[in-house]
């Protein structure tokens, strides 16, 4: 059995996980404040056609 970082257990992985979103809130914060962000595309999905697999939250069967 193999362990990797998502699997770590114990004192040193509840605060390690939240160090992670504290950073990257941190840095999207900062980027939203400093840059101009605008939307390029207004593409819609078509009615008549099957969803995105990135829309599709289920699997059809």
């Amino acid at each position: 059995m193999t362990l990797t970082a998502t699997d770590a257990t114990g004192p040193t992985a509840g605060p390690g996980r939240h160090v992670v979103l504290l950073v990257t809130s941190t840095v999207l914060a900062h980027l939203h404040a400093l840059a101009d962000f605008a939307l390029t595309s207004r593409t819609t999905p078509d009615p008549d056609q099957p969803l995105p697999a990135t829309f599709r939250q289920r699997r059809q069967s």
